[in-house]
C-alpha cells in the first residue's frame, strides 16, 4: 500500500500546488480539497482490494456480522475447506 499511499499524496500535494498557482482563493482550495478527500474515500477500499489481488489473494464470498468472529462463522459454514483451499 506504500505506492498508492504515495501517489496519491503526490495528486493531493499537487493539486494544492495547482490551485494556489492558478489564483484561486482559500474557499476553492477549500472546496477542491473536500472533493479530493471524498473522492479518495470513495475509491480507498477499491485501491486496497486492487492492492490484495496483486499480493495473490482472491476474493472467494463476501460475508457480514456484528464482529470478526461472527462473521468468520457465517463464512466458514458456507464454504468447504479441503487440502488445495477454500472454496465457496
Amino acid at each position: 500500500m506504500w505506492w498508492p499511499a504515495i501517489s496519491l499524496f503526490s495528486i493531493v500535494v499537487l493539486t494544492g500546488w495547482g490551485a494556489a498557482q492558478l489564483g484561486f482563493n482559500e474557499g476553492v482550495e477549500t472546496v477542491i480539497s473536500i472533493v479530493l478527500g471524498l473522492a479518495i474515500g470513495f475509491v480507498g477500499n477499491d485501491i486496497r482490494r486492487w492492492s490484495l489481488e496483486r499480493q495473490g489473494y482472491q476474493e472467494v464470498a463476501l460475508v457480514t456480522g456484528r464482529n470478526t468472529e461472527d462473521a468468520m462463522r457465517r463464512f466458514l459454514d458456507d464454504v468447504s475447506v479441503d487440502r488445495d483451499g477454500i472454496y465457496p
